[in-house]
């Protein structure tokens, strides 16, 4: 398989300074999507919109295309793809294996940290002692979007993946 997806999907820091309205390079939007029913504020930050949210990926594409198909998501089997994942505002992560588990000797859930850099576009997440460094398109409080790279036999594909609020 072309890659293994022990990655997440971004970063919430405690950063005072988050900005929650950052432009990445290729024009995504970190943003803070509905303010919402009655009075208060309006505006979150990154960490407010990120943590404290189960995360399970919904979709995911593959460019250029492998094996023929740019619907990377149809590839995973579903042990990947009902993980859930929790970042806390504390730096960490916690990555639930979700009812079905690749294989019954792992533990069902792991632990590690993030680091939201670059303007929140940015996320390092560090598991196992493996970090994944990941490009965050979309951040609005329900929709989590990542994009990386992987390298399979010479070949670089570009990967975005989709996580939704559950």
């Amino acid at each position: 398989m072309l890659l293994s997806i022990t990655l997440v999907a971004s970063g919430c820091s405690k950063d005072g300074d988050d900005n929650a309205q950052a432009n990445n390079s290729n024009g995504g939007l970190v943003n803070p999507g509905g303010g919402g029913g009655g009075g208060g504020g309006g505006t979150q930050n990154a960490t407010q919109l990120l943590c404290d949210k189960n995360y399970k990926m919904t979709a995911a594409t593959i460019d250029p295309a492998y094996q023929g198909s740019t619907d990377y998501y149809s590839m995973l089997p579903s042990c990947f793809t009902d993980n859930i994942y929790r970042f806390a505002q504390n730096g960490s992560v916690n990555i639930d294996e979700g009812a079905e588990t690749c294989d019954p000797n792992d533990p069902q859930t792991l632990n590690g940290t993030w680091t939201l850099t670059q303007n929140n576009t940015v996320l390092t997440l560090t598991v196992d002692g493996d970090n994944d460094v990941l490009e965050v398109i979309t951040l609005n409080g329900n929709i989590l979007k990542l994009r990386w790279q992987e390298q399979d036999q010479g070949q670089t594909y570009t990967i975005t993946g989709t996580w939704t609020k559950q």
